[in-house]
């Protein structure tokens, strides 16, 4: 599984810097994702990838907790 990580890490931040966005899924329905794909029954899904171009009229704003509300110091 560290493997499937690294390697969709690399897949993702590639896709990034050619203006692609992607989501990394997990927890997916894996017998319709076979069926639509035909993979193989012998065959695991550990992760599926979505991947495309954003659509230009959408905006995000990331909204992000303040450092001292996550990080703890020599306590839970």
């Amino acid at each position: 599984m560290l493997d499937i990580g690294i390697a969709c890490e690399h897949i993702c931040l590639g896709a990034a810097e050619l203006g692609l966005g992607t989501c990394m899924m997990g927890w997916l329905k894996e017998k319709l994702i076979r069926e639509l794909l035909s993979i193989p029954k012998n065959r695991e899904i550990k992760l599926v990838i979505s991947l495309g171009y954003l659509s230009s009229d959408v905006t995000r704003r990331k909204v992000r907790k303040n450092v001292k509300d996550i990080i703890n110091y020599n306590e839970y």
